[in-house]
């Protein structure tokens, strides 16, 4: 069995990488530089290698290079205080689409592709017009942020993580078909507050989302391996009737912003953080 993990050199890829090894696969790693994932690659007796996922050439080298697969498991991305506007577009959904196209030949009948999606993208499901929505679907449109940040009133960094992330839970439940017709499985995950790089930088840059975090039907943050146990589940036999949706790995927190939307404290957290 053969798992290809990109985004593998730190947070919840690094995770997922690590159980996947222990469950006897063979892991190639990759991240945005090879030096990123070259002592994960040691240790766990996979392969390393470097992947900017924004270059659609070297997503197709990476999956050549792989051959036959059996998962394919996506994490790269970048929230919203590590890059532009653009910049989140082009990572979190075009790279991610890219990859998802790039590897389904390669991926064996009964295999599997995880991708990350986001609590933020279920919150942003109530403000997206149909026009945003429609472009949201066709991620490989030219020049798609611009066109996205024309529809809406600010294009803030904030607002494309959370457009990305619904993007990626509509395009898992848009390919699920297809790839069903081919033997394969796709899902995605979303996380919460989670005690990543990314997840701490998130937090300390709103102090309302961690007083938020003691309040919630969890009161902690989640734990990369958390996260990264729901993708290895969703990858393996015992998740072979599950495709075309999403697992929410974030402590009941988007239960608990349904049933009490005007009273969640991570609800006004999240919404706000989407305008920033």
């Amino acid at each position: 069995m053969k798992a290809v993990v990109i985004g593998a050199g730190s947070g919840i890829g690094l995770e997922v990488a690590k159980l996947f090894a222990e469950r006897g696969y063979e892991v190639i790693a990759a991240d945005i530089t090879a030096d990123a994932v070259s002592q994960l690659a040691n240790d766990i007796g996979g392969r390393a290698g470097a992947l900017d996922i924004t270059d659609t050439a070297g997503i197709e080298r990476l999956a050549a290079e792989a051959g036959s697969i059996d998962v394919l498991v996506l994490t790269a991305g970048l929230s919203a205080t590590m890059a532009s506007y653009e910049r989140i577009f082009a990572v979190n959904l075009v790279g991610t689409a890219a990859a998802v196209d790039a590897f389904l030949p390669h991926i064996n009948q009964g295999g599997a592709v995880i991708c990350t999606a986001s609590i933020s993208g279920h919150m942003a499901v109530a403000n997206a017009s149909e026009q945003v929505i429609t472009l949201l679907d066709k991620p490989d449109t030219p020049d798609i942020a611009a066109k996205i940040a024309d529809l809406v009133p600010e294009a803030s960094p904030g607002l494309a993580y959370a457009l990305s992330k619904l993007a990626i839970l509509r395009l898992v439940e848009r390919l699920a078909g297809a790839f069903g017709r081919k033997g394969v499985r796709i899902c995605s995950v979303s996380p919460g507050c989670t005690d990543t790089p990314m997840g701490n930088l998130e937090m300390d840059t709103s102090g309302r989302a961690r007083e938020a975090i003691p309040h919630g039907p969890i009161p902690r943050a989640g734990s990369p391996k958390e996260t990264a146990e729901a993708m290895v589940f969703l990858a393996s036999p015992a998740a072979s009737y599950i495709t075309g949706c999403d697992l929410l790995v974030d402590g009941g927190w988007m239960g608990d912003i349904r049933a009490h939307a005007d009273s969640s404290p991570l609800g006004h957290v999240l919404t706000a953080g989407q305008s920033k």
